[in-house]
């Protein structure tokens, strides 16, 4: 069943269990609940703390400073400029993760299993908590700090111009890692 909820410019809370379709205009707009498939949302300072993002669904923003927390599946988050927090609980299956420049923060408290992430110019902070498999991760330039706690394998890893820190905890099996100038 579809459901849509359509929220004009302005600061806009929704509380739901379940929403297809939810476009939110400008300002800083919060959203609690369960399951928000599509979600479009204009500029402005964005709270979002969601159970799930399912089943090929897809999360636009704006700019400004936007805050997630979510479980994925087979879903996709893009956000405009900003200084940008996303924390997923779990991921299962194939994502995306599109952040603009500013300075984006992502963690993850599970294993990253097919995911792909592109975080823009800025000082990025990436982690997952677990292992990751078949990531494909594009970094800005700037100073990014990536971590996995786990083992990296079948991945690709890319950070741009700047002094970035990669570690990886376990072992690094088939991936390819690159860097732009800086102290690596």
């Amino acid at each position: 069943v579809r459901q849509k909820s359509q929220l004009g410019d302005g600061n806009n809370t929704l509380i739901a269990n379940y929403a297809s379709d939810v476009t939110l205009g400008n300002g800083d707009n919060r959203i609690s609940g369960n399951t928000i498939q599509n979600l479009t949302a204009g500029n402005g300072n964005n709270s979002f703390d969601v159970g799930f993002l399912m089943d090929a669904g897809e999360w636009k923003m704006g700019d400004g400073k936007n805050n997630i927390h979510i479980a994925l599946q087979n879903g996709s988050i893009k956000t405009g400029d900003g200084d940008n927090t996303i924390v997923i609980d779990e991921i299962l299956s194939a994502n995306r993760i599109i952040t603009g420049a500013g300075n984006d923060s992502v963690h993850i408290h599970s294993d990253a299993i097919g995911l792909y992430i592109n975080l823009g110019n800025g000082d990025n902070q990436f982690t997952v908590d677990g292992n990751a498999a078949l990531l494909e991760y594009i970094g800005g330039n700037g100073k990014d700090d990536l971590t996995i706690e786990g083992f990296l394998a079948r991945s690709s890893i890319a950070v741009g111009y700047g002094d970035n820190t990669l570690s990886i905890k376990g072992f690094i099996l088939d991936s390819q890692i690159f860097t732009g100038q800086g102290n690596n």
